[in-house]
């Protein structure tokens, strides 16, 4: 695995260093493992996993310096242990479903982690808050994972959102003065061939304290 690693990191312009890569591995052995008991991602191959799953996780990267992360509906690790391995930052992983919580516990463990805080929660019953960074991969769309993030970042702090092709459609549905925050920047990036956009909203003012209930209701009705 570690050459499969090595080449389609390197395709993509990445050479990651060996303490890094071996976390990687183990993190996807320990996940190839445990995705046979609880289908935790989809791929159809490790390289499409690696792909899919680890480089697109590390690109998020590149947008990221110190400080603390809120990864919002984080599954299988996806990007928010990425960004623990690679960068030097405080992680916290909210995860409502329990065997994916207890995963990303394991993975935790297994890797030695120690910036890493698991919470088994809603995302809208997290007390913590003054974040530097949200992101969310494949969990909702902009308007309801912006509504999510604007309560629990600091002023300055940014939601990095990972979207796909539809981003603009989402964009054009966000209502970013209500939230108290700005559309800053849209970087592009190419994934299995695809395109693929890290959205960056920044918060500028504490509009709303907390997100509306039923958000999804609220925007599946619109």
């Amino acid at each position: 695995m570690e050459e499969k690693f090595r080449n389609i990191f390197s395709k993509h312009g990445f050479n990651i260093s060996d303490d890094i890569l071996n976390k990687f591995i183990l993190f996807a052995n320990v996940l190839l493992e445990e995705n046979r008991k609880y289908n935790l991602i989809r791929f159809n191959s490790e390289e499409d996993m690696i792909e899919r799953h680890f480089v697109d996780s590390y690109i998020l990267s590149k947008e990221i310096d110190r400080g603390s992360l809120l990864d919002i509906g984080s599954g299988a690790g996806f990007p928010g242990i990425i960004l623990a391995i690679v960068k030097d930052i405080k992680v916290t992983l909210v995860e409502s479903i329990s065997k994916k919580s207890n995963f990303l516990n394991m993975i935790v463990d297994r890797l030695c982690l120690n910036n890493i805080e698991v919470i088994n929660s809603r995302v809208e019953d997290i007390d913590k808050k003054d974040f530097d960074y949200t992101t969310a991969r494949a969990v909702a769309s902009l308007p309801i994972i912006s509504e999510y993030s604007m309560p629990l970042l600091r002023i300055g702090g940014k939601l990095l959102a990972q979207k796909g092709p539809r981003y603009k459609e989402e964009i054009e549905i966000t209502n970013f003065d209500f939230l108290g925050s700005q559309l800053s920047k849209i970087t592009e990036y190419k994934i299995m061939d695809r395109n693929f956009y890290i959205v960056e909203v920044v918060k500028i003012s504490n509009k709303i304290t907390k997100p509306r209930k039923n958000l999804r209701k609220i925007f599946s009705s619109q």
